[in-house]
């Protein structure tokens, strides 16, 4: 009996046990289940703000963003997205506490990381666009003059400036001897020849105009530059300054002496070039009907505020990058320099010391006048080498001033494209190219029917804090979404 009387006592004990554990475990697991539900829940609602990105972005440009101030409804609104889909989806055993917005990563972080890297996510594993590579095999290292080339112009010409080569213009006179008639006629009859009052007359004339496609058209748009968001990170424009009067040596040789462009820039930011290549419009290659701008990547090149000045800046540019290459070629050519020596020796047969200083100036005439060719036709959608052969060379001395460009439309076999030769131009300044990107999209996509969105309030990832009540339990969260 006292023994029946310690089981009963101890099964009792027991079912005590069991009666006050039990409720506290299927509480204890009431409760987990709500938190895993609150959790769920809260990444589903982030997934929801997540799921409303900018279409029109990906859809032309492929980045994945949204807009923090949801197109002027301000930054509260992905707070209240959250908190209506916690209240629509939790229950009513569920009280939302507080839902805060913690932060948020913006495209322009970092200098424009998050951008670099949405473009590198943009290509499978480096994966590139083909021209880069074509590209960066004509333009390895420095295509400038050598110093070498510079100190010969030196030697030859003896510090000799030859301003004073207008001198003996004037028709002979009774006191002339006639050797001295001769020589004057001579001079006469190779200013004729010599190009650079006609070339010169071309570049004060405007260049983009004289060479500009009947069938480029401008955009009337006028950029408001303080709204982009590149205002403030971008450099001042600069526009290279060859003398086209081509009457000073001191002039031409500061010229040659300047830093040139290297082929490392271009493997350097290769993703980034190729994305600006692949996306934007130019003068020659149109994207999509929907641009503000007509001519994006030279806006990308330029930074102005209209497609005529980036345009002529582009076309300087152009001007510059192959006047030096053709510069080259002319003083390795014997043939060529033949031509130019006989039209120099005659212009200086009354200041022979002169006579280096004309050769050499006729002859950056001369490459200045085939770089004006070049450009022309590769705004034809023509392809140009970048270094010139005997058989690639198109103008001849003795027709310079007939401005016949028409004649030299068509393709070298080896040559580079419009748009191959604005990679090389992106090169030079690719952080300020990759800002004026965003000028281009927002704009835009302001345009496609997005009011109010803009650049400065793009972001890939926000971190959100949120309390919810169950009962007499709070769960506290803090989570990070993002693309």
């Amino acid at each position: 009996m006292n023994n029946k009387g310690q089981v009963t006592v101890f099964i009792s004990m027991v079912l005590v046990v069991l009666m006050i554990f039990i409720p506290a475990v299927i509480h204890g697991i009431n409760v987990q289940c709500a938190n895993t539900k609150a959790v769920t829940l809260f990444r589903t609602a982030e997934s929801g703000v997540k799921a409303d990105y900018n279409r029109y972005i990906f859809d032309e440009y492929h980045l994945l963003l949204i807009d923090k101030d949801y197109y002027g409804k301000g930054e509260g609104m992905i707070e209240e997205l959250i908190d209506s889909s916690l209240r629509a989806n939790l229950g009513d055993a569920f009280t939302i506490e507080s839902v805060e917005l913690a932060g948020v990563t913006s495209l322009m972080d970092d200098d424009l990381l998050e951008f670099r890297n949405e473009i590198s996510e943009y290509f499978v594993y480096g994966a590139l666009d083909s021209a880069i590579d074509k590209v960066s095999e004509y333009i390895e290292g420095d295509f400038g003059m050598s110093d070498s080339d510079i100190d010969e112009m030196k030697k030859k010409t003896g510090g000799y400036d030859g301003k004073e080569t207008e001198g003996g213009t004037s028709a002979p006179s009774d006191e002339d001897d006639e050797e001295t008639v001769q020589k004057k006629m001579s001079y006469q009859e190779a200013k004729k020849k010599d190009p650079r009052k006609s070339v010169s007359l071309w570049a004060k004339l405007g260049i983009g105009n004289l060479i500009k496609p009947d069938s480029l058209l401008f955009s009337d748009t006028v950029l408001n530059q303080k709204e982009l968001p590149s205002y403030g990170h971008t450099g001042l424009f600069s526009s290279p300054n060859i003398d086209t009067d081509f009457n000073s040596f001191n002039n031409l040789r500061s010229y040659l002496e300047k830093e040139k462009l290297t082929g490392g820039k271009l493997i350097n930011n290769a993703e980034l070039l190729c994305y600006a290549d692949k996306l934007f419009s130019s003068a020659v290659t149109k994207k999509n009907s929907g641009e503000v701008l007509r001519l994006e990547k030279e806006y990308l090149i330029a930074g102005h505020d209209t497609d005529i000045e980036n345009y002529n800046f582009v076309v300087n540019e152009l001007l510059a990058m192959k006047f030096v290459p053709n510069l080259v070629y002319l003083l390795n050519d014997s043939e060529k320099m033949s031509e130019i020596e006989a039209v120099a020796s005659a212009i200086a047969i009354l200041v022979p010391p002169a006579e280096p200083v004309i050769e050499y100036l006729i002859t950056a005439c001369w490459a200045y006048a085939e770089s004006v060719v070049d450009v022309y036709r590769l705004l034809r959608g023509n392809k140009v080498t970048l270094i010139k052969t005997k058989d690639t060379w198109k103008t001849s001395l003795d027709h310079l001033s007939d401005f016949a460009l028409a004649k030299n439309d068509d393709s070298d076999a080896l040559g580079l494209s419009y748009d191959q030769y604005l990679i090389v131009l992106m090169a030079l300044t690719p952080n300020s190219v990759a800002y004026r990107m965003l000028d281009v999209i927002e704009e835009n996509t302001v345009h496609a029917g997005y009011e109010g969105f803009s650049m400065k309030n793009a972001i890939t990832e926000f971190r959100v804090n949120a309390c919810i009540s169950y009962g007499s339990n709070e769960f506290y969260f803090m989570e990070s979404a993002g693309f």
